[in-house]
């Protein structure tokens, strides 16, 4: 009796041992196991050196909690590579996010479009595996402020397209109505083929290519059509220019010849005809208009004073009757 029960006691006692060995090995299992981040490699350092140190253990149990200790130490080594390159891509994420919030605050041009869409590619890559609420927030506020701004600059475009469209359009209109007017004034002829001249070298941008394309064959239609029109226009007021310069001389020769009359009234009927038929025949070649106008002025303005003072007595002698 008393020697089966030491064998019961040694029995127990070695029950407890192993019990506590395998315990041990399974807190080192679940050092390894919940080991997590910065913490990874040390933990796996201190756990290989503990289970070295740990005196044989056989069984199917010890060979079960082994092969778990042997299968926690390259899981948590993934652990830490993947916390690893969760840092390298948060790193990444803020400098993204530091560039959205950048671009968002700047003015925008064909290379802030490019910049943004390589940028805004690149971030979708990294966020979708990547759990970072607070950038996250910070790149969709960025990113609306882009697009809210890209969006008003883009309306704002499109106004400006529609309103060359529509000065153009106007502007054929018109060209279009002076070409078929009969007797269209060289003045408007001559102003409207600037503009037409003007439009085509420097057109400006249109809603879509097709406006472009018609506003502009329009233009260069009646632009054509308008040209032999408008050197007839010129010829004839060259000629009429020309013509002046005898009806001018005229005019001068009867401005004159007024200095000699002496009924006052004939006078002023005289010189109110001759100044509107001046206005008919203003226009002369510049080497011949400063003289004439200037002849026809003087004796003008002496006739003129003569009138006025004769009419401001006749208007004070009627005052002076009433």
């Amino acid at each position: 009796r008393d020697a089966y029960e030491r064998a019961r006691a040694e029995q127990e006692e070695e029950a407890k041992e192993r019990a506590a060995a395998l315990e041990a090995r399974a807190r080192l299992c679940e050092a390894v196991e919940g080991a997590e981040g910065e913490a990874i490699p040390s933990a796996l350092e201190q756990a290989r050196a503990a289970w070295d140190a740990l005196e044989p253990l056989a069984g199917e149990d010890a060979e079960a909690v082994a092969a778990r200790f042997e299968a926690a130490i390259p899981a948590a080594e993934r652990r830490h590579q993947t916390f690893r390159a969760g840092l390298a891509r948060r790193d990444e994420l803020s400098t993204l996010v530091a560039k959205a919030e950048e671009l968002a605050a700047a003015e925008g041009s064909a290379g802030d479009r490019s910049a943004w869409g390589s940028l805004e590619q690149r971030w979708k890559q990294l966020a979708a595996s990547a759990d970072q609420p607070d950038l996250r927030t910070r790149f969709e506020e960025a990113a609306a402020r882009w697009h809210g701004r890209h969006r008003a600059a883009r309306e704002e475009h499109e106004r400006r397209d529609r309103e060359t469209l529509a000065r153009l359009t106007a502007l054929a209109e018109r060209a279009e109505s002076l070409l078929a007017s009969d007797e269209p004034r060289l003045r408007d002829a001559d102003h409207v083929s600037r503009e037409i001249r003007s439009a085509l070298d420097h057109p400006g941008h249109f809603p879509t290519r097709h406006d472009r394309e018609q506003i502009l064959g329009r233009l260069e239609a009646v632009r054509k059509a308008l040209y032999p029109r408008l050197q007839q226009l010129r010829e004839d007021a060259e000629w009429k220019r020309w013509a002046n310069v005898s009806v001018q001389e005229d005019l001068c020769a009867r401005a004159e010849a007024l200095l000699e009359e002496k009924d006052t009234a004939q006078i002023a009927r005289k010189l109110r005809d001759l100044d509107a038929r001046w206005k008919q025949a203003r226009e002369a070649p510049k080497e011949n208009a400063e003289e004439l106008w200037t002849r026809f002025k003087a004796a003008r303005d002496v006739v003129k004073g003569r009138v006025d003072t004769f009419f401001a007595k006749q208007a004070e002698e009627l005052a002076e009757n009433l």
